[in-house]
């Protein structure tokens, strides 16, 4: 009985044992279902948060689990629907390669597809899948998809604005530099290396002022120096000596990087070649020098055509009262004043601003032995030159000045050519013929013009005819001169063609096309017989005493009745005394107080019919005027051009005496 007994409190004892034990268990249970609910919470807050798509899905892609859910889906359109119906069709294939690699592997990959999107919109995914194995099986993947399609669009947009801007600073010809101070460390691009005529960066600063011109070391110096010292940098212009020996100018731009301490250490920005605009700003300034000296010249020209005029007319008068002999010797002094004004006014017509001449049917002949002959008495004894003229030259319609000026162009660059020369002749040989051509006749007339100079090497020859071109030193040229005659020649229909051969000599041609053989050139008007006054009263206006007086005289001699003024204000006051006085006013343009225009409107005014004629030292006639006189005047122009305008006959609107 007692055996019994204490079997069943045993018993009970290990009953209550096991109880303690399960409740124990079941305690723990609990508790490690509490601690994986949390984790599940947890891992699935984590999850709501991820911005990336997290599924859960099997071996033949059915998807069994998704963290989130696209715009636009609902969770039982994805639960259990096939992974592959949800991307583009030509990327299907690409997913079932990587995620069947993936399940043989049991190793991670990676593909990239077009899916849905936010609202059934095409989107970009970068995907990675992961086996979760149970044992050596791949039971299921995880699969987690970033869509990427902002982000490939800004790359795309950032490469297309990167190629815009590689392409933008291409076409500026800007070169990008950067300097690291601290390492004395210099990063340039291709431009920049171009820039300098090298093929990699200096080394360090000392190498980048090897290659800087030696006068513009100190300037670059004093920059960089002003950087390391301040932080601030300032722009700098400065030249480099390239290694084939080419002098280029340099821009440079940039900005200094600072540390937290505002030291500067580093520097970057860009450069850009104004070779060009140095050359330009020299050349303006030398354009500007030749204008002023050109005005000057001008205004000389002026004085010295006073002059001119006074002793010609008082050698003319002196003749005329003299014996033979005196005369005879007048005559010389005459003749070689004439000569003077002549050689003073071709100059003024190559120097003087272009005028709006209408072209006519020109001898060409003329003009070239005009030309010839100015060229001459300019040039001095040292050129011979030389002039050959075909006897079937065909007429040309020109404007006889520009054809002078471009081929006294020529002409000067061919003298040119002789500088430095020691021995040997200087020759220049002009020859006029005529070749076969596309002018109205089937043909063109040629003014060929050779020198046995210098002569021009090939890449000098290539650019002749380049405008502000020049080989001269600073103050011989401007580079306009063969630029002009091309031009010109361009104008008019025309061509130019140049052969040189260094240390042999040049040949330019200039072509011109000719005129049917109908249309001939112009005879010059014959001046009619020489007629004196009839007791008209002329009024000499001019600031010069001395010509008032000769000219007084001279006019008194012949028959005028002369009454002078000083200036425009004085001729007006006796014009408006008695407006019928006068058959013709002589009015000179430049004066003191009131000049030739200003006079000429107001004597209009006050006697619309008044006869005025210009009597100037300048080329250029006053708009109105019924004739021009140009300083010096021989006497029996001035007088036939007093007549012709008294009787009203044509003409004689100018003399180019």
């Amino acid at each position: 009985m007692e055996k019994t007994e204490a079997g069943v409190t045993a018993q009970i004892r290990e009953l209550e044992e096991r109880v303690r034990r399960l409740e124990a268990r079941r305690i723990a249970l609990e508790t490690e279902i509490a601690t994986t609910r949390f984790s599940e919470q947890s891992f699935s807050s984590i999850l709501d948060t991820v911005p990336d798509f997290v599924v859960k899905l099997s071996p033949d892609g059915i998807i069994h689990f998704a963290n989130r859910i696209a715009p636009g889906l609902t969770r039982s359109q994805v639960i259990g629907a096939s992974m592959y119906d949800f991307l583009a069709p030509e990327f299907v294939e690409v997913a079932r390669e990587c995620i069947e690699r993936v399940v043989r592997s049991g190793t991670p990959g990676v593909y990239e597809s077009v899916g849905v999107g936010p609202h059934g919109k095409a989107a970009r995914y970068f995907t990675r899948v992961g086996p979760l194995t149970r044992g050596s099986e791949v039971e299921s993947l995880v699969l987690v998809a970033t869509d990427v399609t902002e982000l490939l669009e800004a790359q795309a947009r950032l490469s297309e604005s990167r190629e815009k801007l590689e392409l933008a600073i291409a076409a500026s010809g800007v070169g990008l530099w950067s300097w690291q101070l601290d390492s004395d460390t210099h990063a340039w691009d291709p431009t920049t290396l171009s820039l300098f005529g090298i093929g990699e960066a200096p080394g360090n600063t000392s190498a980048l002022l090897e290659l800087v011109h030696p006068d513009d070391r100190a300037r670059l110096e004093a920059c960089a120096r002003m950087v390391r010292e301040t932080g601030h940098y300032e722009d700098v212009e400065y030249r480099v000596v390239r290694p084939d020996g080419e002098l280029r100018w340099l821009m440079c731009k940039g900005r200094a990087e600072l540390d937290s301490a505002g030291r500067a250490v580093r520097l970057a920005g860009g450069m850009v070649d104004v070779t060009e605009r140095h050359a330009l700003q020299e050349q303006l300034l030398q354009a500007q020098k030749m204008e002023a000296v050109g005005q000057l010249a001008a205004g000389i020209a002026h004085n010295f055509n006073n002059m001119l005029t006074v002793m010609l007319s008082s050698m003319e008068l002196a003749a005329e009262k003299s014996g033979d002999e005196v005369a005879s010797v007048l005559e010389s002094g005459r003749h070689s004043a004439q000569m003077a004004a002549k050689i003073v006014r071709q100059l003024m017509v190559f120097s003087a601003k272009p005028r709006h001449a209408s072209r006519e049917v020109e001898d060409l002949a003329s003009i070239v032995q005009r030309t010839v002959e100015m060229s001459r008495t300019t040039f001095g004894h040292e050129v011979a030159i030389t002039v050959s003229l075909a006897s079937d030259l065909p007429p040309v319609r020109c404007d006889a000045g520009q054809i002078e000026q471009a081929l006294l162009n020529v002409l000067i660059n061919a003298r040119d050519a002789f500088d430095g020369r020691e021995s040997g002749s200087a020759e220049i040989r002009v020859s006029v013929d005529r070749v076969r051509g596309a002018g109205e006749s089937g043909s063109e007339a040629r003014i060929k013009i050779e020198d046995n100079g210098c002569g021009m090497p090939d890449e000098v020859q290539r650019r002749a005819f380049e405008p502000f071109f020049t080989t001269k030193e600073l103050g011989r040229g401007t580079g306009l001169g063969l630029a002009t005659t091309y031009a010109i020649l361009r104008e008019h229909g025309g061509r130019v063609a140049c052969r040189s051969t260094e240390g042999v000599g040049t040949r330019i041609e200039l072509f011109l096309p000719s005129q049917s053989a109908t249309e001939q050139p112009p005879n010059k008007p014959v001046a009619p017989e020489r007629c004196g006054g009839r007791g008209e009263c002329v009024l000499v206006v001019d600031d010069e005493s001395m010509i008032r007086r000769l000219l007084s005289a001279l006019l008194s001699d012949a028959g005028y009745v002369v009454e002078t003024a000083a200036d425009g204000i004085d001729a007006i006051e006796r014009v408006r005394e008695d407006v019928n006085r006068y058959a013709v006013v002589l009015l000179d343009q430049s004066m003191p107080r009131l000049a030739g225009r200003a006079a000429l409107r107001a004597i209009r005014a006050l006697s619309p019919s008044m006869k005025v004629i210009c009597f100037s030292g300048f080329p250029s006639a006053l708009e109105g005027a019924d004739a021009v006189l140009e300083k010096p005047v021989a006497a029996e122009v001035l007088l036939d051009t007093l007549r012709a305008v008294i009787d009203e006959r044509v003409g004689f609107r100018r003399s180019d005496s």
